[in-house]
């Protein structure tokens, strides 16, 4: 968590607070496939690294469910490309859960491994059964915990493709609405302003204290 931190400390001393956004939505964009090997594509947006790096936001809005016997499943496909990275998975406010909590899986590559029979969350890089006091929250971390054999994975993820597995097994439709927030990798005389600025930051932050002391 405290290297998450840092990161975005560092985006926020280095990059202008500003976004693209890209949005796939099931009413208008078609049904998310429902077939683990052939997942949807969501061509993510994001800025440029030169001269200005900019954050992307990439919303998905979507349902899931149970109707009789057939489960709506939703496989979507990323690409988080070279110079950035993928820092957040925020839930939306318009997100439903049916039984209390859905799930949402995540595994690296264009398809996702993992059979939906399968007993155990092996084949995945980590997974999170979501609810209502998740929204408006970011659940990557939460996501990234080793469990019922997921690898896990540590925030932010880096450059790569990426397969997202939303499904919700109680009868009935329900919305969900998530973020993928990428963020520009800073370049390395970035990272010298920013380790000066944190120096000088140290600095009078002494001076200060030895101040108060004396």
């Amino acid at each position: 968590m405290m290297m998450k931190t840092l990161f975005q400390l560092m985006i926020f001393l280095t990059f202008p607070m500003a976004s693209f956004a890209a949005t796939y939505d099931e009413s208008t964009d078609g049904d998310l496939s429902n077939d683990r090997l052939n997942p949807t594509l969501f061509q993510l947006s994001y800025g440029t690294t030169s001269p200005n790096g900019i954050a992307g936001n990439n919303v998905v809005n979507g349902s899931v469910g149970r109707v009789g016997s057939t489960i709506d499943r939703d496989y979507l496909h990323i690409i988080v490309p070279t110079d950035f990275v993928w820092s957040e998975l925020k839930v939306g406010n318009q997100t439903q859960v049916g039984s209390n909590s859905s799930f949402i899986g995540l595994s690296a590559g264009s398809s996702m491994p993992l059979d939906p029979s399968a007993q155990s969350a092996t084949g995945l890089l980590g997974f999170k059964l979501y609810n209502l006091n998740d929204r408006g929250q970011d659940i990557l971390d939460d996501m990234g915990v080793s469990q019922n054999g997921s690898s896990g994975f540590i925030t932010p993820l880096s450059a790569g493709s990426y397969t997202l597995w939303i499904q919700e097994l109680a009868p009935g439709n329900f919305n969900y609405r998530f973020n993928l927030i990428l963020t520009p990798v800073p370049e390395p005389e970035s990272y010298a302003m920013l380790l000066v600025g944190l120096a000088i930051i140290f600095m009078f932050s002494r001076r200060k204290i030895a101040k108060l002391t004396i």
